[in-house]
């Protein structure tokens, strides 16, 4: 009980500090990448995995998870090309024995845009970089308890123009006996120091997940509530089938607490991933509904 009391105070604390910026409405606040999660897996659960975080991305997911992987890994995201833009997705994780894991995470999103003279006739390309890099730790405290803490630095460039910022993230992971885990995630956690050109706003969000294991784990079925500082709150749910040691899939879906402009297909998300020896491969694929676009993930990992 001590354990749940604790994750509970650390939520409350970030909303009494970040209590002010819940005035935004979207569009107001930058940061978006932030938004955009990694690693095939949890994308083909709708986004449902703060309770689970048990590869890679937890780096992004809940940095507590890193707790519980002991092998070195490494894995790579790509995504196919929306409007063109590009994506890149790089993460490693580091054990530390009894002493948790450390895991480095940098996502990039990048485009070619054009100039126009005041006349409005093309005048030459540029690029666009939206990126992070995320630095973070998990650490058991028991058995059951996992702590971390992520520090992100973030970082924008339009032409010539260019923003940055540095954020933290606060995470918990609670494992109880019966196959049940509680996760929470404070995100974005603003610190107002910026060390290249403006000061970039960032979303914070509380992410709070819960999981659980049936028929000895070959089922997962996991919930997260997400509630951002620039929109309603959310609700991700997804559920994972490991058919065979080899193979498993996996289904979800994002539920908006708003209109959704894009039609009732925006939100789903399905998926597989593929296991043989040390090597790891994940899909995940999302409808984009009324902006034409699938959206395909795939993720290559390996555990050194």
């Amino acid at each position: 009980m001590n354990k749940i009391i604790l994750l509970t105070a650390l939520a409350f604390a970030a909303c009494i500090t970040s209590a002010p910026l819940y005035a935004y409405t979207p569009g107001t606040v930058g940061g978006q990448i932030l938004k955009f999660g990694t690693n095939a897996q949890p994308l083909g659960q709708g986004g449902a995995f703060c309770a689970v975080s048990d590869n890679p991305s937890a780096i992004y997911w809940n940095p507590a998870g890193l707790s519980s992987i002991k092998n070195k890994e490494i894995s790579l995201t790509h995504m196919n090309n929306i409007l063109d833009i590009r994506f890149v997705n790089l993460s490693y994780v580091h054990p530390l024995k009894r002493f948790g894991a450390i895991g480095i995470n940098t996502l990039v999103l990048y485009a070619n845009d054009s100039f126009r003279d005041v006349s409005g006739n093309f005048a030459g390309y540029f690029m666009n970089y939206n990126s992070y890099v995320n630095l973070a730790y998990g650490k058991p405290i028991n058995s059951k308890l996992s702590a971390g803490i992520g520090l992100k630095y973030l970082y924008n460039q339009l032409n010539d123009y260019r923003t940055s910022n540095i954020l933290l993230d606060l995470s918990g992971l609670y494992a109880m006996s019966n196959g049940l885990r509680l996760g929470l995630n404070v995100q974005n956690i603003n610190t107002n120091i910026n060390i290249q050109g403006d000061l970039e706003s960032a979303p914070f969000n509380i992410k709070l997940g819960a999981s659980k294991s049936f028929l000895k784990d070959r089922i997962t079925v996991a919930s997260d509530i997400n509630v951002p500082i620039d929109a309603n709150p959310y609700i991700s749910i997804g559920v994972d089938y490991g058919i065979v040691n080899m193979l498993k899939i996996r289904c979800g879906y994002r539920y908006m607490m708003q209109e959704n402009y894009l039609d009732s297909l925006f939100g789903l998300a399905a998926g597989f991933s593929f296991y043989i020896r040390n090597y790891q491969v994940d899909y995940a694929y999302t409808p984009y509904g009324k902006l034409g676009n699938n959206v395909h993930f795939l993720t290559m990992g390996i555990k050194l």
